[in-house]
């Protein structure tokens, strides 16, 4: 960067070299008020000159804007897995053929008042909310702060609010209706083992109403996001639930330890034991086994709240402001008749 008598180029020196004030310097900048183009000329050759480049915080505080989003990604994991690549690439892809920064703010949940820090030091211009709760303090932090933002998931209450989120509901019961075509009556669903996040709300109730639709026996039981966790869950199943002849997991994740596990104990998949699991990143990638799984869309559900939050800074109207995205559901490898029937 090119240096104005050693120093670091400021507003000031851009204002004196094309020979305006700062406050027409800024106008200039921010595009809030009109200036003419011969001295928006003049303001720019002299940015140029002195290689400024304006401090987005400052821009901030005089009414402009940063050209910086917030993605707010409590972390309920120590690592990021598959899936939430997916979404970060997503987004930060529409933020940045928009010309906006992107600012992923990860954090161990709840984490809420992260957040404040991040939106009071006046950094980010909208954000992005993921991993949200039944009731969730963030949304406060940012209706306060009059900051645009949009949810990846839903509240208990939604009024008023933003959001792009998975139809649980339908990929719910297209899951049991599946299970039970093949004659299944008792499933288990391992959910996620934090209940306080909509989407498992959401997912538990409507495993509820999709087993008592098909007369079928479900049980839930929390199930962490990592192999070890799947494991144990078929631990779970051999030791207190052996009339199960299915199971759903929240995560594929856990959905291979669980495969890997059952294989260890002789439990033959589908043969003995059908399994389904929400996504695929995981277990798709190894590419030798192909398991039931709902594909919850999550990269084109990314993409679509970005384009929301960016159509919220600009201004312009939404066509919708609450959009579910329903998820495919594959039908695979993991998944036959009940062991139990009679041929």
């Amino acid at each position: 960067m090119r240096k104005h008598n050693g120093k670091r180029p400021t507003i000031a020196d851009v204002a004196q070299r094309a020979g305006v004030s700062k406050t027409v310097v800024s106008h200039a900048l921010n595009g809030k008020r009109p200036v003419s183009e011969e001295t928006r000329r003049r303001i720019f050759q002299a940015i140029e000159e002195l290689g400024y480049q304006p401090n987005p915080l400052a821009q901030r505080l005089a009414g402009g804007r940063t050209g910086i989003i917030g993605f707010a990604f409590p972390l309920v994991t120590p690592g990021i897995a598959n899936l939430e690549m997916k979404i970060i690439a997503s987004a930060a892809n529409v933020f940045n053929q928009e010309n906006y920064d992107f600012l992923l703010l990860t954090h161990a949940a709840p984490g809420h008042e992260n957040l404040r820090r991040v939106v009071q030091s006046g950094l980010v211009d909208g954000v992005i909310l993921l991993q949200v709760r039944m009731v969730d303090p963030r949304i406060e932090i940012l209706r306060e702060a009059n900051l645009p933002f949009v949810l990846f998931g839903r509240c208990a209450d939604n009024a008023g609010l933003v959001y792009v989120d998975m139809d649980v509901e339908h990929a719910m019961h297209e899951c049991v209706a599946h299970l039970a075509e093949l004659g299944h009556r008792h499933i288990i669903y391992f959910h996620q083992d934090d209940r306080g996040f909509g989407l498992v709300e959401r997912a538990l109730k409507s495993f509820a109403e999709a087993c008592a639709s098909y007369q079928i026996s479900g049980q839930t039981l929390p199930c962490g996001v990592s192999p070890e966790a799947g494991a144990e869950a078929i631990g779970q199943l051999v030791d207190h639930y052996p009339q199960a002849t299915a199971v759903i997991f929240w995560t594929d994740i856990a959905a291979w330890g669980a495969i890997n596990a059952a294989k260890a104990r002789g439990i033959r998949i589908p043969e003995d034991l059908s399994l389904i699991c929400f996504d695929r990143s995981t277990v798709a990638a190894l590419g030798t086994f192909h398991p039931t799984a709902v594909d919850i869309r999550a990269d084109e559900s990314a993409a679509l709240a970005a384009q929301m939050l960016v159509a919220l800074l600009k201004n312009e109207p939404l066509s919708e402001t609450q959009v579910l995205v329903r998820p495919y559901f594959v039908a695979g490898e993991s998944t036959g008749r009940c062991p139990n029937l009679e041929m």
